[in-house]
């Protein structure tokens, strides 16, 4: 019996990279067999890629079997790009949402990103003698004026990071579209769209639609940097601790976030950061933590 699919006949059916010969039937497509299901937190790194494989590929939806909040432990190793460094450790990830995103460019149709997962932890660049916990701390040259677009930061994220990620999850890492106020702090002002692999969480995408004197010179935020994930919408979900190999330690954290604050106008290079009661404030760039995010 030949097999079709949106009229074209399938030869060869593959599924997490491996060719398979049995079928079902799925949302009324003829699909190959789908993967083992595997939770988030103990599928191993080739198991957590076929499901997402076929997701993308129309057999599965990844939202009926994994769940928000759900974490998994990865391995970081270390990164020395001369400016930005940051020691070899464990980090927890999360899943903030579903479907939220939006891919740069489409697979197989499908216009959103299967999963966006953040990091649980604030990060740390160094290992402190006393007590052996990772410190979350990345100091100036995070922001020299208010364009994240053009960061070295972000180019950080988007190799270093991305390269310091376990192999099959950097080669899982989807490319989406980011909304940034850079330069902007009116309503009146579009933002800039880029393509970004791993990022830096915006005020609305934490905060969501909250209007406060520094973002956006109090109006709405509406959509202009994103909208809010569902991890986020509960309010100690935006807490970070100081990472200690992949667990929470006893110490809270700042954390910047790419939004620039209305307070520039006046002060200079002010940018939005959440502070360690989870609450959103502003200040000029010096110290606080990283809690990037990027989808599989």
């Amino acid at each position: 019996m030949a097999i079709y699919k949106n009229g074209k006949k399938i030869e060869n059916i593959y599924v997490g990279g491996k060719k398979v010969s049995k079928i079902y039937h799925a949302g009324g497509v003829i699909y190959s067999s789908g993967p083992k299901i595997v939770d988030f937190a103990t599928g191993t790194d080739d198991e957590i890629a076929a499901m997402l494989d076929a997701h993308y590929a129309g057999a599965l939806n990844i939202a009926n079997y994994w769940h928000v909040g759900d974490t998994r432990v990865v391995h970081i190793n270390a990164t020395n790009s001369g400016t930005i460094n940051h020691v070899e450790q464990k980090m927890t990830m999360v899943i903030m949402d579903f479907n939220h995103d939006d891919l740069t460019t489409s697979i197989n149709g499908k216009t959103k990103a299967a999963v966006t997962v953040g990091f649980r932890e604030a990060m740390g660049n160094r290992r402190t003698a006393e007590n052996e916990y990772y410190e979350g701390k990345f100091y100036d040259y995070i922001y020299d004026d208010n364009n994240y677009s053009v960061y070295s930061l972000r180019t950080w994220l988007n190799s270093g990071l991305l390269n310091a990620l376990p192999s099959t999850f950097s080669s899982l890492v989807k490319e989406v579209n980011k909304k940034n106020l850079a330069y902007h702090t009116k309503t009146d002002n579009a933002p800039l769209i880029t393509q970004d692999k791993i990022w830096l969480l915006s005020y609305p995408e934490v905060h969501g639609t909250e209007p406060v004197s520094f973002y956006l010179n109090g109006n709405s935020p509406s959509d202009y940097e994103g909208t809010q994930y569902e991890y986020m919408k509960t309010v100690s979900n935006r807490l970070k601790y100081v990472n200690y190999d992949g667990t929470a330690s006893s110490t809270r954290d700042y954390y910047w976030l790419r939004s620039p604050s209305s307070i520039s106008a006046r002060y200079g290079f002010y940018w939005c950061y959440i502070n360690d009661n989870g609450i959103a404030t502003s200040a000029n760039a010096s110290t606080a933590g990283l809690a990037p995010a990027f989808c599989l």
